[in-house]
């Protein structure tokens, strides 16, 4: 599958010039999808035992699709979301939406360099104010990866936390 949508890759940017080299970009993705990845998010001290990613290629091969599922210390869900990363062509980049369980929408500009996939959003905190948040996602290798989360604050981008996902297949 991943050579498959290595060759779309090419073919759409032999055949569509800038516009679907852009589109294309999304293909820099490859090493995540058709993985289910986890973290242990017991380091942060709640009821979250660990975190699972699955991210997968859309039958039309042109977004990924991602489910988040969180897990309790008994393995049963607590919360989950799921969403896309896919090209828009109205402000031509690459962006994220998900959806999570209550039906909060939250959705942002995702950029891509080397190893390192950054996405943006607003969501509102615990108490209601909306706050700008940032995710950098930097890859450690084919079966890691670094997930970091940060707040905008009067000081700057200020990390939350971090957590370490592992590929499980």
């Amino acid at each position: 599958m991943r050579a498959l949508a290595s060759i779309i890759a090419v073919v759409v940017l032999l055949i569509g010039g800038p516009a679907a080299a852009a589109a294309a970009s999304i293909h820099s993705l490859d090493w995540l999808v058709g993985h289910t990845w986890r973290a242990d998010a017991s380091v942060l001290g709640g009821p979250v035992s660990h975190i699972d990613v699955r991210y997968e290629w859309a039958e039309t091969a042109n977004y990924v699709h991602f489910s988040t599922k969180f897990f309790a210390k008994d393995d049963s869900v607590v919360r989950r979301y799921s969403g896309n990363f896919f090209y828009d062509p109205s402000d031509s980049q690459i962006r994220m939406w998900y959806v999570d369980d209550a039906g909060q929408i939250v959705q942002g500009p995702l950029s891509i360099a080397d190893n390192a996939i950054s996405m943006s959003f607003t969501e509102p905190d615990d108490r209601g104010k909306s706050v700008d948040y940032r995710v950098d996602l930097t890859r450690r290798g084919d079966a890691e990866y670094i997930w970091e989360l940060f707040a905008q604050t009067s000081k700057g981008w200020t990390k939350q936390f971090s957590l370490d996902y592992k590929r499980l297949d």
